[in-house]
């Protein structure tokens, strides 16, 4: 069954989020980002938002997917560090390395910072009947790091929404409004980001308060970085 609703203002700021994270994965659909089935449901005047397993098959079966870590061992925590590492190390097959750029500006724009872990994997091709030596005829295997790194695509990602505006534990409510975008930020997860806040801020599903935080944040991410630097100079003289 669905876990108990929480009641009062924590308990709308709960509803909000699981709305929120809803349409933060219908935003990543329309970019052919491969997430969980997640269903929105309504209990008790609250939403809440239900996620399948996404490595299941039915009726029992499990697809075999990797975490990303599997595509070379020993990656930073953090899915931004560990971006520079898969591409030096050629772990990931073409174009791979830049979709997860722009999942992490985007995931970023909603104030979050990836993990690794976040991401699954599975292979690609051929990469994924790798020859394991010896072969016969050779004098001595040769060491596992001759081969080349596995090639793979991204399977699914996970929990991408604003969960930092999630209540504290002595139920405060975070309310702050985000950083504008710095220069590094591409202009294509900026512009998604900004229909995405613009989206949860007409959403009659989300409490008016949530409402205008998130119009907030759609303003914030329609400054373009040469704007926003000049209005934070402002503020500062």
């Amino acid at each position: 069954g669905l876990p108990a609703t929480p009641t009062g203002s924590v308990g709308e700021r709960h509803s909000d989020l699981a709305v929120a994270a809803w349409l933060a994965a219908q935003v990543l659909k329309s970019a052919r980002v491969p997430v969980a089935e997640c269903q929105l449901l309504e209990v008790a005047g609250r939403f809440q938002l239900h996620t399948a397993r996404f490595d299941r098959v039915p009726p029992r079966g499990r697809r075999a997917f990797w975490p990303l870590e599997a595509a070379q061992p020993g990656l930073p925590t953090r899915l931004a560090d560990a971006l520079p590492v898969l591409r030096r190390r050629g772990a990931l097959g073409p174009g791979v390395a830049q979709s997860l750029a722009w999942l992490v500006a985007f995931a970023q724009c909603l104030g979050e910072d990836l993990d690794a872990a976040q991401v699954a994997v599975a292979p690609t091709g051929a990469a994924a009947q790798l020859p394991v030596p010896p072969w016969p005829g050779l004098p001595a295997p040769k060491p596992l790091d001759w081969r080349p790194p596995p090639q793979a695509q991204v399977a699914c990602v996970t929990g991408v929404s604003p969960s930092h505006y999630a209540p504290l534990p002595d139920g405060t409510l975070p309310a702050h409004t985000l950083p504008a975008p710095g220069a590094d930020v591409p202009r294509a997860a900026r512009a998604a980001a900004e229909r995405y806040w613009r989206t949860v801020a007409q959403d009659s599903r989300v409490s008016f308060s949530f409402r205008v935080i998130a119009a907030a944040n759609g303003r914030v991410m329609e400054q373009r970085p040469a704007r926003a630097a000049a209005l934070a100079g402002e503020t500062t003289t």
